[in-house]
């Protein structure tokens, strides 16, 4: 049996991080605390005042931002620019690319890239109801896309530019309500990487065994119920070579399958899933 790996439903929630273009050095003496101080001094110059951080949010967002959900957006982006930790968050990103820290360069489009990538590892200090948020976030979003979009989120074979305007497009259709709370456990996430608290939950072997062995028998039952026999064959043989709709579909029922686990099952399946991200 294929269960999609984590890391490929990982890409979903991920998209929005482009990476870091940046040079690198072959030398990289410059410590980490003299680009923490550096960032520090720079990282006000981001959002001077809350007309910028508006425009700023807006431009992220694009036109279909409504006033509604641009208050929310705002609050979350301004608690990351001012959090005392993300300089320091930012500089361990950044060091392996810079010999000098006079010559680090910072823009809002590389804030933003630290800020999605501290939400995504705070994703593993998330109580268990967050982290089924999270996994009902990704089977939401997988459902919401055109199959052919969804396929190739899955394989990774997509651009990332284009896999943020998926993600975009998925969250700009959600409900102010809905939008707010997806805002709220981000935020969470994010503050919680950056302030290195509540710690990452331990799960042991054992208890990582035993969720994959749930999961895999609960996984069956939906396929078998939902499923043609030959289409679950050919999907385990090679996702790539069946239609979309029929790879998103099952893609979606794994994961429905994680969620409708007893616990403890449950919370062991979803936190060794969000654990892999």
């Amino acid at each position: 049996m294929r269960i999609l790996s984590r890391r490929a439903f990982a890409a979903v929630l991920v998209a929005a991080f482009a990476g870091i273009s940046l040079g690198a050095s072959a030398q990289a003496p410059v410590t980490e605390q003299a680009l923490t101080q550096q960032i520090r001094k720079l990282l006000p110059d981001i959002d001077p005042n809350d007309a910028a951080l508006e425009r700023a949010v807006r431009d992220a967002y694009g036109p279909r931002l409504t006033n509604e959900k641009l208050a929310p957006a705002m609050r979350f982006q301004s608690r990351m620019v001012k959090h005392p930790k993300l300089p320091e968050f930012l500089a361990k990103l950044l060091r392996p690319h810079y010999i000098s820290a006079q010559a680090v360069s910072v823009d809002a489009a590389f804030v933003q890239q630290g800020i999605v990538l501290a939400k995504v590892q705070g994703f593993k200090r998330l109580p268990p109801t967050g982290q089924a948020e999270v996994v009902s976030t990704m089977a939401d979003m997988l459902k919401s896309i055109a199959p052919a979009d969804c396929h190739r989120l899955m394989l990774g074979d997509i651009s990332m530019e284009g896999a943020m305007r998926l993600e975009l497009d998925y969250v700009m259709g959600l409900s102010t309500a809905r939008f707010e709370r997806l805002v709220r456990l981000h935020e969470d996430a994010a503050v919680s990487e950056l302030s290195q608290t509540p710690p990452v939950r331990v799960i042991t072997e054992e208890q990582v065994r035993s969720g994959q062995q749930a999961l895999e028998a609960k996984v069956a039952v939906l396929r078998r119920n939902r499923f043609l026999a030959a289409d679950i064959e050919r999907f385990d043989a090679d996702p790539s070579a069946v239609h979309p709709k029929l790879a998103c579909d099952i893609a979606v029922s794994d994961l429905e399958a994680m969620l409708a686990l007893p616990e403890p099952h449950r919370t062991w399946s979803i936190g060794t899933f969000v654990d892999g991200m």
